[in-house]
């Protein structure tokens, strides 16, 4: 095409020089004024010159010369042939340059270069350069038109009378190019390339682009606009529509297929065949039926009163919200699901459903709820899609607004919202998963805002607080369901719980639900687990709760963990984290890379009504930032671990509670283990165990017992109540200026205590007996305390038994200074005589193999003696 714009401008350029005289006629003879005086023509002869002096033609009339000139104006009218040195010049009102091939004085050939002056002509041409006969029009080499033969057209001709192999630019109102036989031309903005087909040589597409997504269409051909995968290949029906397939034979996605001007998105798929989206295999292509069997119509209204269809007739909805081409179906003429099959007329398409099918509209202040619950309906075992904007919600029940009782995936835009109506006081949750006495499998919901409306809460409960935690939720796993996937969902504005998971019974159990990124606000209580096995939350947060907790595994729950999620401001009477066995025992739990904050992880507040306990819960690391674990008020758990967490105090709980410990347990039937953690800064002591039990190892607790006013004996690092404990390892210290952890760096109440290991900047109080100390550093003294009672009537008791209780050697014992102190007479409060009588001295001895602790005379009462072996000595005290 470049090529040809530029012989075009050399051709106009040449046109223009040809105006100038001397350069048109340069052949003629040019002289001056005196040569042309001095010059007598012969008699019968007309010759021409060009007047150099004056710059004008001029001809010799018989008696004298005469200008040159065409039309009108001029000293005379050429009306015959002129022929100076083979040059033809005519006249009539046009300007005629010929050729004399043969030099007898006469034309041979067609004019070679002509302008047309006037408008009487056949073709009107006003520039033309001929090559071939004087009457062959259709033979120019090259022609620029003003006539409406050739009106505004510039064309470049080749020497067939068909004008085969030809250029022609037409009138830039048609906007045409002819090529040869072929058209260039544009219809309603698309390129097309017409050529004469067929006996009838009428115009026919040969190659066209569509103006509005770039498809191209080649004769009869239609390609589909996108690529398909790798190895397919690109098949036609028969009919032109060219689809990538498979090489087997299977079909892949086309779009944008133009019928009449009409524009379908992936038509091509496969092809619905009942109620419940049982998909044939089979692939309807929309190219293999002809487009003038298609019935357009405007809604499902017309489509359902088309009269008298027949299997496989088709029909294309054309409303922009629900617009798609249906398929009669007669097996399905009595059903009507509202977006999908409409009285027998089953849409075409492959993918999801979309909401707008099923008539709800977001943002048009109508309540979406019916057109919801029928769009949910018609999508089990498929995806069904939502569009941005707010979607209003109502109910006429109290159990539920929307049920999902089947397999569907539920895919909502960031912003797309669920909203309960301003006057909504239902007791209902939104959406309901599962119901009691339905198995429901395979649920995935994900995105979207659950909103229950602020102003609609506070309207139904009208200042009675009771409501909250008790009324409707946002989103409830219900009954037997299992494998529910919920992602990147937020729930705010609720009277209930704003998610919960609640199985149908301890045994009829939910089971496999997953949970991501959920962020619960400003509802009743957060996130409620109970009834279930194998749940799991990861990531999101509840926090500024109205009425209760922000999460509370509730009872009968078994493998859950709860990972990276942040709590906090729950109500003020309640905690961020309530494990709460309400419902029954409660197995393997964990909460990981969580956050609680300002508040509490209550473990096991009370047992429920069956005396249920917790087992198995692990915290690990978690950042308990200004809060605390409280554990075991009144409630039954066992091995409860506490590993690798941040306790950083003070505790900023807004509620009165019983203490200010990072960790405090109440119950001496109950096991702990506290390992790996770092507790610093709280107001009493970094922890307060009365578990029997207990595992404490591997920490670092410092700078505690930061209240001014609290008890003297709490500014500890550890204060361990129960029996048989195990203290080790631990790092123990206070750096501050001014210090506050000053009692003790551990105290101990409960007998058979083991100290060993750790460091502390000064020492222990440990009391009661059958403890040790030993293997410790920093200001920690390293001790045995023991435990004898010798009996009525006896002078003896053997220590061996105690001594190897604490895993000590009686052998290596006895190389130590020991201390006897006389306890009690075995608590018989009668006594107020000496515990000893008659007895005056008593002391340690070796006896055969046994290590004793003897009198010198047999006791009348049962006597309590507390022996101390102070092991830091390398030094024996007899």
């Amino acid at each position: 095409m470049k090529k040809l714009f530029l012989i075009l401008t050399l051709l106009f350029t040449g046109f223009l020089l040809a105006q100038s005289p001397v350069v048109r006629f340069q052949q003629w003879k040019q002289v001056t004024t005196t040569e042309r005086d001095a010059f007598t023509p012969l008699a019968n002869t007309n010759p021409q010159i060009y007047n150099i002096t004056t710059g004008q033609f001029e001809y010799w009339d018989g008696d004298s010369w005469e200008v040159i000139g065409v039309g009108t104006g001029f000293d005379h009218q050429l009306t015959q042939n002129l022929i100076t040195n083979g040059n033809d010049f005519i006249s009539n009102g046009n300007l005629f340059l010929y050729l004399d091939s043969d030099g007898d004085g006469t034309a041979g050939v067609s004019n070679a270069f002509r302008i047309y002056n006037e408008t009487a002509t056949a073709d009107n041409i006003l520039f033309n350069l001929y090559k071939g006969s004087l009457n062959s029009v259709d033979r120019s080499l090259m022609a620029i038109g003003q006539s409406n033969n050739l009106a505004g057209y510039l064309s470049i001709f080749g020497n067939s009378t068909t004008q085969a192999g030809n250029i022609q630019l037409s009138n830039p109102g048609s906007y045409t190019t002819e090529i040869g036989s072929y058209h260039l031309t544009t219809i309603n903005g698309n390129l097309i390339l017409l050529g004469s087909g067929g006996t009838s040589g009428s115009a026919v597409p040969a190659f066209g682009i569509d103006a509005t997504d770039l498809s191209i269409t080649f004769g009869n051909y239609s390609f589909p606009r996108v690529d398909g995968s790798a190895g397919q290949v690109l098949k036609t029906d028969g009919s032109g529509s060219l689809t990538w397939q498979d090489e087997s034979g299977g079909s892949s996605s086309a779009s944008d297929i133009t019928v009449d001007d009409a524009s379908f998105d992936e038509i091509t798929g496969t092809d619905a065949q009942s109620v419940f989206n049982s998909i044939d295999n089979a692939i309807f292509d929309l190219a293999s039926a002809s487009p003038n069997n298609i019935v357009y119509i405007s809604d499902y209204t017309a489509l359902s009163s088309i009269a008298s269809p027949t299997d496989g007739d088709l029909a294309y909805v054309t409303n922009d919200r629900i617009k798609g081409l249906f398929k009669y179906d007669s097996t399905l003429s009595a059903t009507d699901n509202f977006g999908t099959i409409i009285d027998g007329w089953v849409r075409q398409y492959d993918g999801a459903n979309q909401i707008a099918w099923f008539g709800a509209i977001p943002d048009d202040a109508i309540d979406d709820t019916v057109n919801i619950q029928r769009a949910i309906d018609a999508s089990y075992y498929k995806t069904l899609e939502f569009e941005s904007g707010e979607y209003l919600i109502s109910t006429d029940t109290e159990t539920y607004a929307v049920l999902i009782s089947n397999s569907i995936d539920l895919i909502n835009k960031a912003d797309t919202t669920f909203k309960f109506g301003d006057s909504e006081t239902s007791a209902s949750v939104m959406f309901q998963v599962g119901e009691y006495g339905v198995v429901t499998n395979n649920v995935n919901i994900t995105g979207g805002i659950f909103d229950g409306n602020a102003e609609a809460i506070d309207n139904a409960a009208a200042g009675d607080d009771a409501l909250y935690g008790t009324s409707g939720g946002a989103i409830v796993v219900s009954g037997q369901t299992h494998n529910v996937t919920i992602n990147n969902v937020y729930i705010t504005n609720f009277l209930g719980v704003g998610f919960e998971v609640d199985g149908e019974s301890d045994v009829l159990r939910a089971s496999q639900i997953y949970v991501n990124n959920m962020r619960v606000d400003f509802c009743g209580e957060g996130i409620r687990l109970q009834k279930a096995n194998h749940v799991y939350l990861d990531g999101g947060y509840a926090t500024d709760m109205l009425n209760q907790d922000c999460i509370e595994p509730h009872g009968s729950i078994d493998n859950w963990s709860v990972k990276n999620m942040y709590f906090a401001r729950p109500h003020q009477t309640n905690s961020a984290v309530e494990v709460f066995p309400q419902f029954g025992d409660m197995h393997n739990g964990l909460f990981e890379k969580c956050v609680i904050e300002d508040n509490e992880a209550r473990i096991s507040l009370s047992s429920g009504s069956g005396g249920y306990t917790v087992y198995n819960l692990t915290f690990r690391n978690n950042h308990f930032k200004h809060s605390i674990i409280y554990a075991g008020v009144n409630g039954n758990y066992q091995n409860l671990v506490i590993d690798g967490n941040h306790f950083e105090g003070p505790s900023n709980h807004p509620r009165n509670i019983p203490n200010f410990h990072a960790i405090s347990t109440y119950l001496e039937t109950n096991t702990i283990k506290v390992i790996n953690n770092r507790i610093h800064d709280y107001q009493y002591a970094g922890m307060s165990l009365r578990d029997d039990n207990a595992l404490i190892s591997n920490n670092t607790i410092y700078n505690n017992g930061q209240d001014t006013e609290g008890v003297v004996y709490l500014k500890v690092g550890i204060d361990c109540n129960g029996n048989d404990a195990i203290i080790s390892n631990n790092r123990i210290y206070d750096d501050q200026v001014t210090k506050t952890q000053t009692y003790a760096s551990i105290r101990t109440s409960g007998d058979r205590a083991i100290v060993t290991g750790n460091y502390g900047d000064i020492d222990t109080d440990l009391g009661g007996v059958g403890w040790k100390k030993s293997g410790n550093g920093g200001g920690i003294n390293d001790k045995v305390r023991l435990l004898a009672t010798i009996t009525a009537g006896s002078k003896f008791v053997d220590l061996s038994t105690a001594i190897e209780a604490i895993g000590m050697n009686s052998n290596v014992l006895e190389l130590y200074s020991a201390h006897i102190q006389v306890l009690d007479t075995g608590g018989n409060p009668t006594v107020d005589q000496n515990p000893m009588t008659p007895a005056t001295n008593v002391w340690i001895k070796r006896s055969g193999g046994d290590l004793d602790l003897r009198v010198d005379a047999a006791l009348t009462y049962d006597t309590n003696f507390v022996i101390t072996f102070d092991v830091s000595t390398d030094y024996i005290t007899n």
